[in-house]
């Protein structure tokens, strides 16, 4: 199972979204606010995978360190992966 890494801010309706969204869909992840020493870590390790130009929150990253964007990003993943399950489900009744 993929795990995913959500670097946000207080107050940001978006993080709060993305955090909503894989709990949720039972996805695990971890949560850093990026203001932190440990956020600061976080993302000065995964500079070289975050593009230099995507300046928003949250930065989603999934463990294998592969960027994915923010929360429209990953909502669009996990509907798509969704979407992909439940068509092999009515397959598989047929």
């Amino acid at each position: 199972m993929k795990r995913y890494i959500v670097l946000g801010r207080n107050n940001c309706k978006y993080c709060m979204f993305a955090k909503q969204l894989l709990t949720r869909e039972r996805k695990p992840f971890e949560y850093y606010l990026v203001n932190t020493k440990e956020g600061k870590v976080i993302l000065n390790y995964f500079k070289d995978i975050i593009p230099a130009d995507y300046q928003f929150v949250p930065k989603i990253l999934e463990v294998d360190e592969k960027f994915i964007g923010g929360f429209d990003s990953i909502f669009k993943k996990i509907m798509k992966e969704k979407k992909k399950k439940n068509t092999k489900k009515t397959k598989k009744k047929k």
